[in-house]
Order: C-alpha cells, then structure tokens, then sequence
C-alpha cells in the first residue's frame, strides 16, 4: 500500500534456504584458514594430520541462537528507557544418527581418544576435558550450480550436553548435541563468538 515517500527501500534477495547445513569441526588450536582473510575476517577450516577436520554426518534438528544478558535501564519517574543487552554464547543444537567411528563420537561426547588396533577401536568414558576447545563450521550450498553458499564459522566451542543415545527398535540410533560457542578473547571485538559468510558473486557486488 503506498503511503507517501519514505525514500530509500532496501528489499531482501528472494533465496530460501531450505536444507540443514553440513558441519564440520576441528580443534581449535589449529586456527581457521582465513587468519584473517584480507577484510580481516576469520573463518574456514584446514585440515592437518595434526589437527584433522570431522565431519559430522546424518543429522536432523540443527538450531543456532544465541544466550543474551538483558538489563533494563530504569529511572523511576519514566519507566524502562532501554536495556543493557551482553551476550554470553551462541548455541548450536543438532540431533546425530551416526555413531561411528568412536574418534568423532567421543568428541561429542567428551569420551577419551579412541584406541585403534588389530581390528578393534576402544573409547573409555570418564570426566570431561574442561579445557579443550573445537572450531566449528556449518554451511549451507544453497546453489550448487553456481557455488553460492552461506556458512557460518564458530570460533571456541564446547560440547556441553549430557550424552543421552536414544536406542529404538527399528530406527537409528540417535544423541542429542549442544554445542557452545564462547568469547575467543583473539578474534576483534565484532568476531568474539563467530564469522558468517555469504558467497553469492551474481547478487552481491
């Protein structure tokens, strides 16, 4: 409905987004590729024999937000005039249907570093590693015949979800990931918690 001029109108591009992301992770004393790229962004991963990448396969339920702090400030005479808004963590859930090999699961399980030999992998479980960190990549193609993509590159996570492998007669089995991005105290102060990238050359100049 026209209503008179309002001047400049930014429209949002007509793309959907419609499939979950494939996610990837690695430790993240590795660093991402990008470190940083040459707009001073972080981000991507790349794989060592040190510091492999895992990726994570057969998934349902991917959800990312994030956990705010809000306080409001108050004056007694006018009321709420505004809020003191901090973030804490982003948050990322996914429900997993693949549980091998035991080296990726112990990982979102915080097991121990699987032993592999003569045909057998072994994972003991016992308390979590409080102090070990991934960097964690999702990305969406959400047009493979041109390569336009959007990811999004969390920087230090923890698994932080008590393991709970649903074991149902007849279907996957399946266990339920919270992953944790934290502050990384490296990045600048516009990348604590994570990069997003969008790569799109025909709608983007």
């Amino acid at each position: 409905m026209y209503t008179g001029t309002v001047g400049n109108i930014a429209l949002q591009d007509n793309i959907y987004v419609n499939s979950a992301p494939e996610i990837f992770i690695q430790d993240a004393e590795a660093g991402p590729l990008f470190n940083p790229d040459q707009d001073g962004y972080y981000w991507q991963l790349s794989g060592t024999v040190q510091y492999p990448v895992d990726r994570l396969g057969c998934f349902i339920d991917v959800s990312l937000g994030d956990n705010l702090t809000v306080n409001d400030i108050r004056c007694d005479k006018t009321g709420n005039q505004g809020s003191v808004v901090k973030r804490n963590y982003l948050e990322m859930t996914f429900t997993m249907q693949q549980m091998f090999p035991l080296s990726l699961l112990a990982k979102v399980i915080n097991g121990s570093s699987p032993l592999v030999s003569g045909g057998f992998e072994k994972m003991g479980i016992g308390q979590p590693n409080n102090n070990k960190f991934y960097q964690l990549l999702a990305v969406n193609v959400y047009d493979p015949d041109n390569s336009d993509y959007v990811l999004m590159h969390l920087h230090r996570c923890q698994v932080v979800s008590p393991f709970n492998i649903q074991m149902r007669f007849g279907e996957p089995w399946s266990n339920q990931v919270t992953v944790r991005a934290y502050a990384d105290n490296t990045k600048p102060d516009n990348q604590l918690f994570a990069t997003v990238i969008r790569h799109d050359p025909s709608e983007l100049s």
